[in-house]
């Protein structure tokens, strides 16, 4: 007998100091930008630059029209105010075809996808076993051109979805960067992150 799975009812995962949350709910995200310039950039001639980065990164979440995602920026304490990653996770339902072959095969399709503007490069895919259950991971160097632009702007992306051990939905986790050098292991940072996750499983 096949056996039921079970409801995501709630999860949590830790991060490093210098995470922020992004309001997606507003109309504008006025109050949130003032409240988080404030914070992260105590100086005045900083806070134009960071304002305007934040959003961006707030336009281009809400252009992806999915009410399922909650985001979160990263700009890390010390440094000058710069949004140095985004993270975007969300819960998608399982269907009975659905398993972290299908999805590692799925992440394998992007390898040298191009469009309009794009170039998609998959460097490295991998599989792995964290306490919530299995994690199936990617990272991708994708490169973004302009009309004109012989060199492009480099962004790095780790997609990481993890099939929870007894639930009905997966969990997907998005990290991008543009500031590439400035991590050691953006992957590693990016696991690391994900293999704190907690998950509690509804009746």
């Amino acid at each position: 007998m096949k056996r039921k799975r079970r409801s995501i009812a709630d999860f949590d995962f830790d991060v490093r100091d210098g995470w922020h949350p992004v309001d997606l709910e507003s109309d504008s995200g006025r109050e949130w930008l003032d409240t988080l310039v404030r914070e992260v950039a105590p100086e005045l001639a900083q806070r134009d630059l960071v304002r305007a980065e934040l959003a961006a990164v707030r336009e281009r979440l809400l252009a992806a029209a999915d009410p399922r995602l909650t985001a979160a920026v990263y700009l890390p304490p010390g440094e000058p105010a710069h949004v140095k990653c985004v993270l975007a996770f969300r819960t998608t339902e399982l269907s009975d075809t659905d398993s972290p072959e299908s999805y590692l095969a799925a992440l394998d399709e992007d390898e040298e996808r191009s469009g309009p503007g794009e170039r998609y490069n998959i460097v490295k895919t991998w599989t792995v076993r964290i306490d919530a259950g299995l994690a199936v991971g990617a990272y991708n160097l994708i490169t973004y051109t302009d009309p004109g632009d012989a060199f492009g702007r480099p962004e790095a992306r780790v997609v990481i979805g993890v099939f929870v051990d007894g639930a009905a939905q997966m969990l997907e986790f998005i990290f991008t960067t543009q500031d590439i050098a400035g991590f050691d292991d953006f992957v590693d940072m990016a696991m690391g992150c994900v293999a704190t996750l907690t998950v509690e499983l509804g009746s």
